[in-house]
């Protein structure tokens, strides 16, 4: 049998066309991974079977009947082979350019080396922008209890007005389907005046919006959660043409005066029933500091009768630091040891980026990040704020 004998240089040109492999850790998760396996105790098989892996691989290289033309057909078999048995749930498709596997962007290495699955985004962030806008309506729950904020992505149409996409998605909603009430459309008729940014709403005499809901799921709050801002400053209420509005017992309004402030509340988790992904609802109540509503987001003791429950666990946040006044505003948080690594902490960090929001922040920063990304988010850097809470897509 004829030898073929290679040179170093035919080893290293072969050696280049293996497939590329990168480690996308961070040195710190490198230094507990190694760290970690150090404190292990080795099987006694271990080191013979990686000579023995060793081995194979250089015959693979040396044995003189593969040419050329064979290694590279045991390069491709191997690598399709590697694909093939890849866990699907690990892993996204190559990259076509480079052919290289990435872990999917919910998921990161944990201490231990294991791959950890993140809950997904609930929130809309600038890239839900890029071919949908937006249009925002408070919910009540199933029992009237609080009022849900959804933001609904539909069709970007650059000649609709908010308006337009208001009166047009209100009938569209699928409330039940999302473990909500059944509110929309709303019983009235609505007329908007853009120059003076008023809304008219008028209500039939035997209108629905004469109860006993509680305040956070009432007309007025409805009202707040869903109308913007930035478009409408002033609601005019009547009722069959007459001004005014029966809203509980005897109460009549006549309008409503849009919030323009931030409202310093905190934003706490619910939870419909059967369901496992929480909706963010602000509190009714404000609070006079970030800290206060923070440590107010990992407390129990709500009213009984209140289906919200903490956004976050009681001893989550270690520390915070205020920038002064100066804009935009960043709080730095400080987290205790591992926090990062808890499979809810996305819908943790979203409920404090929406409630550092109520306080005038424009970015969060993480102080002692134990690892760099989780999601969508790159914990090395400040983190903005997301656009709108509840995330939900209509047909």
């Amino acid at each position: 049998m004829r030898k073929y004998l290679r040179n170093d240089k035919q080893l290293e040109e072969l050696l280049r066309q293996l497939p590329v492999i990168t480690d996308r850790r961070s040195p710190r998760q490198i230094f507990h991974q190694v760290k970690a396996s150090r404190k292990r105790r080795k099987p006694s098989w271990l080191i013979p079977a990686c000579a023995s892996i060793g081995a194979l691989l250089l015959m693979f290289i040396l044995v003189p009947s593969l040419s050329k033309n064979g290694f590279h057909d045991q390069q491709n078999n191997t690598h399709h082979s590697s694909l093939q048995h890849a866990d699907s749930s690990h892993f996204k498709a190559p990259d076509e350019k480079t052919g290289m596997l990435a872990f999917h962007d919910d998921e990161e290495l944990s201490l231990d080396g294991e791959h950890k699955s993140y809950d997904k985004e609930t929130a809309v962030y600038p890239e839900d922008l890029r071919q949908h806008d937006t249009v925002s309506f408070a919910i009540p729950d199933k029992n009237g209890q609080v009022a849900v904020p959804i933001t609904v992505l539909v069709k970007k149409e650059n000649k609709k007005s908010w308006f337009d996409r208001f009166k047009e998605t209100m009938p569209r909603l699928e409330e039940e389907k999302w473990g909500l009430k059944d509110f929309y459309p709303m019983d009235a008729k609505f007329e908007y005046e853009k120059k003076t940014g008023t809304l008219r709403m008028d209500v039939k005499n035997s209108h629905p919006y004469n109860s006993d809901a509680s305040p956070e799921a009432g007309l007025m709050n409805i009202i707040d959660e869903t109308i913007p801002k930035e478009e409408v400053k002033r609601v005019n209420f009547t009722t069959g043409g007459t001004p005014g509005i029966s809203i509980g017992g005897e109460q009549v309004v006549n309008s409503h005066e849009k919030l323009q402030v931030d409202r310093k509340r905190a934003y706490l988790f619910y939870y419909p029933a059967g369901t496992k992904t929480p909706y963010l609802v602000p509190t009714g109540e404000s609070y006079v500091t970030i800290g206060k509503a923070l440590k107010r987001m990992g407390e129990k003791g709500l009213s009984s009768s209140s289906p919200l429950v903490p956004s976050l666990p009681k001893k989550m946040v270690k520390g915070i630091k205020e920038e002064s006044t100066e804009q935009p505003r960043t709080l730095h948080i400080e987290l205790v040891e591992g926090a990062v690594y808890d499979s809810h902490f996305i819908h943790y960090l979203e409920a404090i980026l929406f409630t550092a929001k109520e306080f005038g922040y424009a970015k969060i920063k993480i102080d002692n990040p134990e690892t760099r990304y989780v999601g969508r988010f790159n914990l090395d850097e400040e983190i903005a704020m997301p656009l709108a809470p509840n995330k939900q897509t209509i047909k």
